[in-house]
Parts: C-alpha cells; sequence; structure tokens
C-alpha cells in the first residue's frame, strides 16, 4: 500500500529529508563512550523511520522565511529525543517490544542495561547538539532548550507514558491528553523552534504551536485508526481512540484536527503550502477519510 505520508515527505520534503539524514550521520560518527554504549546508540538513531518531526521543523522554519540550517541542530535534537523515546517505550517494563522497523528492539540486541543508557545518553546527546550549534544565538538555542525540554519531560511525553501505563480511566478526552503529551508534544517542540530561530513573534509562535499540537494529533489519531484497521499490530487488550469512539467518530475527530492544523497556518498566507501538503498526507494516510 502507498503511504501518502512518505511520498509527501520525499515530493516536497527531499532536501530536508536528506539534510536530516547526513546530520544524524555526523552525530552517529561522533559518539564516543565505553563500549557497547556508542554502538547501541548508532543501532538506534540510524534504524530508519519517517522523521517526521525534524522534517516538520526545517519545514516550518523555512516557510517562516529562514534558512533551513538554521534549524537544523535544534531538528536533529527532536530526532534524538523522539529515538530515546522509542528505546524505552520498547523495553520490557513499558511495552514490552521485541521488533521496531523491522529489526529486533534494542533492549534485544544489547541487553535492557544498555538499552536504558544508551536513551538517556540520546536524551542528553540532544540538549548538547542545541548547546553546542554556533549558527544560532545564545537566547535562540536558550529558547529551544526551554521548548524541547518542555516537550520531552512531566508535563510532556514522559508524562504522557506515566498516564498511558498508570492512569486507569479510559475515555476518550483522556486519550486525547494522553496523546496530546505523549505525541503531540514533540511536533509542538518542532514549530514552535523553528518559530524561535526564524525569530518570528510571539503571536506567530503561537500560531505554530496549534499548528504542532493540532498535526500532531492527527498523526496519532490516523496511527490509531491504522492499528485498528490491520489485525496484526494489534493486541488483545488494545484500547485506542477507535474503541471508545468508533470509527466513523475517529474519522471525523480527524478532519477536525487536520482542518484546526490549516487554520493555523492562514499567518503565513502562500508560504504554508508545503506545511498544508503534509498536514493533508498525515490525513490520507487513512483510507475513506472524508467523514462527514
Amino acid at each position: 500500500m502507498v503511504d501518502p505520508l512518505a511520498n509527501a515527505l520525499g515530493a516536497h520534503f527531499a532536501h530536508h529529508l536528506e539534510r536530516v539524514e547526513r546530520g544524524l550521520d555526523d552525530i552517529a560518527r561522533r559518539l564516543h563512550g565505553p563500549e557497547p554504549l556508542p554502538d547501541a546508540m548508532r543501532y538506534a538513531l540510524l534504524g530508519g523511520g519517517k522523521r517526521i518531526r525534524p522534517v516538520l521543523c526545517l519545514a516550518t522554519c523555512t516557510a517562516l522565511g529562514a534558512q533551513a540550517e538554521d534549524a537544523l541542530a535544534p531538528a536533529l535534537a527532536l530526532e534524538l529525543v523522539h529515538t530515546y523515546s522509542l528505546v524505552h517505550d520498547d523495553l520490557p517494563c513499558m511495552d514490552d517490544d521485541d521488533e521496531r522497523r523491522g529489526r529486533p528492539t534494542l533492549h534485544r540486541v544489547h541487553g535492557e542495561d544498555i538499552a536504558i543508557l544508551a536513551g538517556d545518553a540520546l536524551l542528553t546527546e540532544a540538549f548538547l547538539v542545541i548547546a553546542c550549534d554556533e549558527r544560532l544565538p545564545h537566547p535562540t538555542r536558550t529558547a529551544c532548550a526551554r521548548h524541547l525540554a518542555t516537550a520531552a519531560g512531566a508535563s510532556g511525553m514522559v508524562g504522557g507514558q506515566v498516564r498511558d501505563i498508570r492512569v486507569p480511566e479510559r475515555s476518550a478526552e483522556a486519550f486525547r491528553t494522553m496523546h496530546a503529551e505523549k505525541t503531540g508534544a514533540l511536533f509542538v517542540a518542532a514549530t514552535t523552534m523553528a518559530a524561535e530561530v526564524a525569530r518570528s513573534p510571539q503571536p506567530l509562535v503561537d500560531a505554530m504551536a496549534r499548528f504542532g499540537a493540532a498535526i500532531g494529533e492527527a498523526f496519532q489519531v490516523a496511527d490509531d485508526l491504522l492499528d485498528n484497521a490491520d489485525p496484526t499490530s494489534a493486541h488483545e487488550d488494545d484500547v485506542n481512540l477507535v474503541a471508545l469512539l468508533g470509527r466513523e467518530e475517529t474519522l471525523r475527530l480527524l478532519a477536525r484536527c487536520t482542518t484546526t492544523a490549516l487554520e493555523a497556518l492562514a499567518p503565513l498566507e502562500q508560504h504554508a503550502y508545503p506545511l498544508r501538503a503534509l498536514a493533508r498526507a498525515v490525513q490520507d494516510r487513512v483510507p475513506q477519510h472524508h467523514a462527514s
């Protein structure tokens, strides 16, 4: 099956993808520490993936009138944080997954101890990448670090994971809150860090935050719909938005998220075209999405 999101990334953002992959390769080459830690970090970091978060950061930066290269360090930091989160999510004490992206998960290759430490090291490397980026003035580095820390921490991704594993409430609203923290927060960081790099005024930073939150929720809602349609990807006791709302209402939620994302881009006028294409591609991952 053709993936509209992968197609959109290739069609509109191939130059950003290439820049991200080169940047990750550069980071991987200079990783150091006692083995097998650097090898484990490389295994996780270079294991593939759509790279949608760093691409979103670069694309937002250019849509705001700045150079993509100026946002490369924050973009790469996003992927480092995202990769760390996947390594920890896969652990036996979390989701207990044995495979990711067609390969054994990191703890299956290097053991739980090294997987935990590799995740820790990837997280801290993200902030080192931002701190050492001499292209950005110090106030911008500080602002980017603040956005990323907020997204990754207790009020963001980590908090969302706690809700996932420990909070018993299983309502649609609770799931949306969890998704906003666990998934959406990094999308918000992608767009707001880009706005900081572009030295956008606060109203535009706020608009980009709304765009990031909406496209992040759309991405997760689409994942839930795709998981529900694929019996091989679901566990017997899995509960997601489709189970709680039904497929048609979840499709309508996806459409609303996409509309919200597109509306947030209004201040960018014609410069928003690539970002609009990305938002629509996230929605188009799910067939027959036109819910009334």
